[in-house]
């Protein structure tokens, strides 16, 4: 009844970006308290869509009800009353829920993002283990060999949303299982609080019952050995009463600094997996799953500068995409690729974009094509021919990939020093390198003395 209010003023992907993301908490004493997933969704909504929420609220509660907003962190901390951490989040009734259920839907988690689906996870090259592995363990919980399972790799890889990804997945599968999800950062300030507050061993069995324990950034404990000593404990009855324990780190853990050799040897009993830094390719599946997600038309060229450009890991590419969905939801017009490079730019500095860490080094196909060439022995000509001899598509799909790789170009401005490759051709080259690279160690290497070629 509220959303098929608030259709009749706002359009459609203005609900999608802005009102879905909401999650009701509570309804008592005259008083909706909704949840938003982060203070800048919350501010868009009081700032834009305020007026049109209370009246669509109003008119389903009485025009006297109030409506309130808390902020759930990304990283997953739940919101909580200030005055009492200890106090659990309201059950909400479910006369309550009846309403509006058509507004949201009411997540039984409150930790959990319902965003971050695996569903919704980008897998291409070696991030497929990755999702594969979380699929594997929300679908068969507790096996020795997967628990504890431990998601490593630099900040804006996926970490965060496999976590939420495997307790939304579990939470259809295994309904009666109960989960907590927590960062480093919230597990030593609650045990700090605890052992302050003579409460200890209620904090340990807590954490310890629970059947789906989600630590995100465990390395935030380093150098902090009794907070460590304690997590080790926690996990070892977790597992010991059957339950499922994942954690995410920003390295593997032994090479997290400073980490409890205890807790180190415990986390390389299950399985580890290293997440790689997001390459073009699947950057640009990324823009596009937002983009269809959310009903917003951009064409190719944007979409390509926005997967070499955007930022340095996918919590900055994720801040040019909400900030263009913001645009796109007030001035209901389509973008131009110069006002898509002029938020990028304003938001993440140009040249950010970084290649294992380093700058890329910015180049011309045509330069890329005779490197390549100089390499295998192939002129520059049969590279951007249609010849179909094995060596000359090896060699043209190399040019192709360093060329997405290392210059700005578009898809379609690469394809045209191709004999005119279509945009699609020249993305399914991409896919072929970046398969052939993990699969082959020597065609790996291969690579990387072509960029040190170019670099010089």
């Amino acid at each position: 009844m509220v959303l098929a209010s608030l259709k009749e003023n706002l359009p459609e992907q203005a609900i999608r970006t802005w009102i879905e993301p909401l999650k009701v908490v509570s309804f008592q004493n005259d008083t909706l308290l909704l949840r938003a997933p982060s203070r800048f969704i919350f501010e868009w909504v009081e700032a834009n869509y305020g007026v049109a929420l209370k009246q669509a609220i109003g008119k389903a509660f009485g025009l006297n009800t109030k409506i309130e907003f808390s902020i759930a962190p990304l990283s997953g901390a739940a919101p909580r009353p200030a005055e009492n951490p200890e106090q659990p989040l309201p059950e909400i009734p479910q006369a309550a829920i009846k309403p509006i259920d058509e507004l949201v839907e009411v997540d039984e988690n409150q930790d959990l993002d319902s965003r971050f689906s695996l569903a919704h996870f980008s897998c291409f090259g070696t991030a497929e283990m990755a999702v594969r592995a979380a699929e594997f363990v929300a679908e068969n919980p507790g096996k020795p060999e997967f628990n504890p399972m431990v998601f490593s790799g630099g900040e804006g890889t996926g970490k965060t949303h496999l976590l939420h990804g495997i307790g939304l997945r579990m939470a259809e599968r295994f309904p009666t299982w109960s989960c907590r999800l927590l960062n480093g950062e919230i597990f030593l300030s609650d045990y700090v609080n605890s052992l302050r507050e003579s409460r200890i061993e209620a904090f340990i069995k807590e954490l310890a019952n629970t059947r789906l324990l989600l630590l995100d950034d465990v390395d935030f404990l380093g150098g902090k050995q009794r907070s460590q000593e304690t997590l080790v404990l926690i996990i070892k009855r977790v597992i010991r009463n059957g339950g499922q324990v994942v954690i995410s780190s920003s390295q593997p853990p032994s090479a997290v600094p400073q980490l409890y050799s205890r807790l180190s040897a415990l986390l390389q009993e299950g399985l580890i997996v290293e997440l790689p830094e997001y390459n073009p390719a699947t950057r640009e599946d990324v823009v596009r799953r937002f983009l269809n997600r959310h009903q917003i038309d951009l064409d190719d060229p944007s979409i390509d500068y926005l997967a070499n450009n955007g930022g340095q890991n996918m919590h900055q590419l994720h801040s040019i995409l909400m900030r263009i969905a913001a645009q796109i939801s007030i001035l209901r017009t389509r973008l131009t690729l110069e006002e898509v490079t002029y938020i990028a730019n304003r938001l993440v500095p140009r040249g950010a974009s970084l290649h294992n860490g380093q700058p890329l080094t910015r180049l011309a196909v045509p330069q890329i094509i005779e490197a390549v060439g100089e390499f295998y022995a192939v002129a520059s000509a049969s590279i951007t021919g249609n010849g179909r001899k094995q060596k000359l598509v090896k060699a043209r799909q190399t040019a192709i990939y360093l060329s997405r790789e290392l210059t700005d170009d578009s898809l379609t401005s690469i394809g045209y020093h191709f004999s005119n490759l279509h945009h699609a051709s020249v993305l399914y080259a991409i896919r072929k390198v970046e398969e052939k690279s993990r699969l082959e160690p020597r065609y790996k290497s291969e690579l990387q003395k072509i960029r040190h070629r170019l670099s010089r």
